[in-house]
């Protein structure tokens, strides 16, 4: 998953009507631990290994990534049945589904698709949290690798022409993600493009 979204302009009227539609909404009740997640507060370095206790959330992230992925290559109409791998939902709430879901509508309605090879995501655990209300949170950096192919241009179905991301950035920015523990399953909850700090390397 890349910059797409970063300054997209969808218009209010979707985002309304996605909000509308998206399901679960995380403000409303106390998710539980499960037994296996003990309530405790660590931190993790800017490393490739990841604290036991945050592992489930980071799948969580990568498997979210993957349906968006999928989504983002055949966008779903309006009262279609949703693709299994493309189902972020099951790894998301509002608002960040919401915006996903605003977001895909907005690609169907303009006919456009992604094509290519998908950024690579490299997800870094900043903060994990069990113990926090109203719902464990754990907290990510990711630095994706660059895919021009597909971060650069959209797709007209029709025509099959690229139509170029205007928002497209030269560098990877980085992204803070949190994810929190709700209705027994982990998901991405929000999700921050960071505009001022440009993946290194």
């Amino acid at each position: 998953m890349g910059q797409r979204r970063l300054g997209l302009l969808v218009p209010v009227s979707l985002l309304v009507l996605a909000g509308c539609s998206s399901g679960s909404q995380p403000h409303t009740q106390t998710p539980s631990t499960s037994a296996s997640s003990p309530s405790k507060t660590t931190s993790s370095p800017t490393s490739a290994k990841v604290d036991p206790a945050a592992q489930p959330a980071v799948d969580a992230y990568l498997k979210f990534t993957e349906a968006v992925n999928t989504a983002e290559r055949k966008p779903r109409q309006l009262g279609q049945a949703i693709d299994p791998a493309a189902d972020y939902g099951k790894y998301s709430f509002d608002p960040v589904r919401g915006q996903e879901n605003a977001y895909f509508l907005y690609l169907w309605k303009q006919g456009w698709v992604r094509r290519g090879t998908p950024p690579t995501p490299h997800p870094q655990v900043v903060r994990t949290d069990l113990a926090a209300k109203p719902y464990p949170t754990v907290v990510l950096t990711n630095c994706s690798s660059p895919s021009p192919d597909w971060e650069n241009n959209y797709y007209d179905v029709k025509s099959g022409q690229a139509v170029p991301d205007p928002y497209a950035t030269r560098t990877p920015l980085t992204t803070n993600v949190q994810v929190i523990y709700y209705e027994d399953h982990w998901g991405v909850y929000k999700i921050d493009h960071l505009t001022d700090q440009p993946c290194a390397g």
